[in-house]
């Protein structure tokens, strides 16, 4: 599976094991992973370039992975943004139903479905 090396993924997780172990493997696969423990760490961050990507925990303390998603599209982010949840079944669904995302997983996450969303989006 290819990916091109230069493309950011920024990694929004909550959960410190997760969120290194995602950047470990996505840094395996070609990325340049940038972790952020919360989703005002990440839209205080300020610009993305077009090839950004994100991958956003929606049970984020703080503000929520929804609320994040519509702050990146008030401020113009168009690129997808890959979603992630261990919440349950109901706010998970909720969620879903708010930010429409195409890829989304629920944890524990699909890894091989995950790199292959990713390697998706253009360059």
């Amino acid at each position: 599976m290819s990916s091109p090396s230069i493309t950011r993924v920024h990694v929004v997780e909550d959960d410190k094991s997760v969120r290194d172990g995602l950047c470990l493997l996505l840094r395996d696969h070609g990325y340049h992973p940038i972790p952020w423990a919360d989703g005002a760490s990440l839209l205080a961050h300020g610009e993305f370039a077009s090839t950004d990507l994100i991958v956003l925990d929606i049970g984020l303390p703080g503000i929520d992975g929804v609320k994040v998603v519509d702050a990146l599209r008030q401020r113009g982010y168009q690129n997808e943004i890959v979603v992630v949840s261990g919440l349950s079944s109901t706010s998970y669904n909720r969620a879903i139903d708010t930010i429409q995302p195409k890829n989304a997983f629920r944890k524990p996450i699909d890894i091989e479905g995950l790199l292959a969303c990713l390697s998706a989006k253009p360059a």
